[in-house]
Protein backbone atom coordinates (compact mmCIF):
# COMPACT_ATOMS: atom_id res chain seq x y z
CA UNK A 1 0.00 0.00 0.00
CA UNK A 2 2.84 2.25 0.58
CA UNK A 3 4.14 1.89 -2.47
CA UNK A 4 1.51 2.42 -4.19
CA UNK A 5 0.74 5.77 -2.58
CA UNK A 6 4.10 6.78 -2.87
CA UNK A 7 4.04 5.81 -6.81
CA UNK A 8 0.91 7.64 -7.07
CA UNK A 9 2.51 10.80 -5.29
CA UNK A 10 5.67 10.95 -7.75
CA UNK A 11 3.33 10.69 -11.14
CA UNK A 12 0.90 13.59 -9.35
CA UNK A 13 4.56 15.49 -9.17
CA UNK A 14 5.87 14.78 -12.42
CA UNK A 15 2.67 15.60 -13.94
CA UNK A 16 2.17 18.73 -12.17
CA UNK A 17 5.85 20.15 -12.97
CA UNK A 18 6.06 18.99 -16.75
CA UNK A 19 2.30 20.50 -17.35
CA UNK A 20 3.61 23.63 -15.56
CA UNK A 21 5.50 25.77 -18.65
CA UNK A 22 7.35 29.12 -17.83
CA UNK A 23 6.70 32.14 -19.43
CA UNK A 24 9.22 34.14 -20.32
CA UNK A 25 8.18 37.58 -20.29
CA UNK A 26 7.69 39.71 -22.94
CA UNK A 27 10.59 41.98 -24.18
CA UNK A 28 11.38 44.52 -26.62
CA UNK A 29 14.77 43.52 -26.95
CA UNK A 30 14.93 42.21 -31.09
CA UNK A 31 14.21 43.35 -34.63
CA UNK A 32 11.22 44.76 -35.50
CA UNK A 33 9.94 46.25 -38.87
CA UNK A 34 7.40 48.26 -39.48
CA UNK A 35 4.24 47.30 -41.39
CA UNK A 36 1.62 49.91 -41.09
CA UNK A 37 1.40 53.99 -39.52
CA UNK A 38 -1.94 55.41 -37.91
CA UNK A 39 -2.62 58.09 -40.70
CA UNK A 40 -5.19 60.98 -41.20
CA UNK A 41 -7.62 60.41 -44.55
CA UNK A 42 -8.91 63.21 -46.75
CA UNK A 43 -11.95 62.71 -44.59
CA UNK A 44 -10.53 63.59 -41.42
CA UNK A 45 -10.53 60.05 -39.98
CA UNK A 46 -7.70 58.03 -38.82
CA UNK A 47 -6.89 54.52 -40.11
CA UNK A 48 -4.21 52.24 -40.70
CA UNK A 49 -2.33 52.41 -44.04
CA UNK A 50 0.14 49.34 -44.70
CA UNK A 51 3.68 50.47 -45.46
CA UNK A 52 4.41 49.22 -49.03
CA UNK A 53 8.34 50.88 -49.49
CA UNK A 54 11.15 51.71 -47.51
CA UNK A 55 9.75 49.75 -43.98
CA UNK A 56 11.82 51.11 -41.07
CA UNK A 57 13.98 48.71 -38.96
CA UNK A 58 14.39 48.52 -35.14
CA UNK A 59 17.33 46.34 -33.43
CA UNK A 60 17.30 46.37 -29.53
CA UNK A 61 20.08 44.83 -28.20
CA UNK A 62 19.68 43.21 -24.49
CA UNK A 63 22.49 45.72 -23.13
CA UNK A 64 20.77 48.86 -23.98
CA UNK A 65 21.59 49.56 -27.49
CA UNK A 66 19.36 50.28 -30.97
CA UNK A 67 19.80 50.69 -34.44
CA UNK A 68 17.34 51.91 -36.44
CA UNK A 69 17.54 52.66 -40.48
CA UNK A 70 14.92 52.26 -43.63
CA UNK A 71 17.13 52.30 -47.09
CA UNK A 72 19.47 54.52 -45.18
CA UNK A 73 20.60 54.18 -42.20
CA UNK A 74 18.64 56.20 -39.52
CA UNK A 75 20.85 55.85 -36.49
CA UNK A 76 21.88 54.12 -33.49
CA UNK A 77 23.00 54.69 -29.81
CA UNK A 78 21.32 53.63 -26.55
CA UNK A 79 18.09 53.54 -25.02
CA UNK A 80 15.77 52.93 -21.68
CA UNK A 81 12.68 51.15 -21.62
CA UNK A 82 10.67 51.72 -18.96
CA UNK A 83 7.85 49.18 -18.56
CA UNK A 84 5.83 50.82 -16.11
CA UNK A 85 5.48 53.69 -17.75
CA UNK A 86 5.51 52.07 -21.24
CA UNK A 87 8.00 54.84 -22.13
CA UNK A 88 11.15 54.61 -24.50
CA UNK A 89 13.60 56.67 -24.79
CA UNK A 90 16.10 56.99 -28.03
CA UNK A 91 19.56 58.63 -27.29
CA UNK A 92 21.10 58.65 -30.86
CA UNK A 93 24.49 59.05 -31.71
CA UNK A 94 26.31 61.48 -34.25
CA UNK A 95 27.20 58.68 -37.12
CA UNK A 96 29.40 59.22 -40.27
CA UNK A 97 26.35 59.12 -42.45
CA UNK A 98 25.42 62.33 -41.01
CA UNK A 99 22.81 61.67 -38.08
CA UNK A 100 23.00 64.07 -35.34
CA UNK A 101 23.28 63.43 -31.48
CA UNK A 102 19.63 63.93 -30.06
CA UNK A 103 16.52 62.40 -27.93
CA UNK A 104 13.59 61.03 -29.43
CA UNK A 105 11.17 59.95 -26.60
CA UNK A 106 8.53 57.80 -27.29
CA UNK A 107 5.12 55.72 -26.08
CA UNK A 108 4.86 52.15 -25.90
CA UNK A 109 1.09 51.62 -26.97
CA UNK A 110 1.66 47.67 -27.21
CA UNK A 111 4.18 45.15 -26.48
CA UNK A 112 3.78 41.31 -27.09
CA UNK A 113 5.36 38.41 -28.60
CA UNK A 114 4.77 39.68 -32.48
CA UNK A 115 3.77 43.37 -32.43
CA UNK A 116 4.93 46.43 -31.35
CA UNK A 117 3.23 49.58 -31.85
CA UNK A 118 5.47 52.84 -30.87
CA UNK A 119 3.45 56.39 -30.75
CA UNK A 120 4.60 60.48 -30.28
CA UNK A 121 3.31 63.49 -30.52
CA UNK A 122 5.19 66.72 -31.14
CA UNK A 123 5.38 69.70 -28.50
CA UNK A 124 2.25 71.87 -28.87
CA UNK A 125 0.23 69.31 -30.90
CA UNK A 126 -2.75 67.62 -30.09
CA UNK A 127 -1.98 64.70 -33.12
CA UNK A 128 -0.40 61.48 -32.56
CA UNK A 129 2.06 59.87 -34.55
CA UNK A 130 1.81 56.32 -34.28
CA UNK A 131 3.85 52.72 -36.32
CA UNK A 132 3.26 49.52 -36.00
CA UNK A 133 5.99 47.29 -35.95
CA UNK A 134 6.39 43.53 -36.40
CA UNK A 135 8.99 41.41 -34.58
CA UNK A 136 11.47 39.65 -37.33
CA UNK A 137 13.10 37.36 -34.59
Amino acid sequence: MKNYISIRSLSFLLLLFSSCKKESPISIVGKWRSVSVYTIQDSGNYKWVPIERYPQFLNFSNEGRFGSATDVPGGSGSYNYDETSQTLILHFEADAYGNVPGTRNLKVDELNRDKLILSYSLTGSNTAYKTEYTRLN
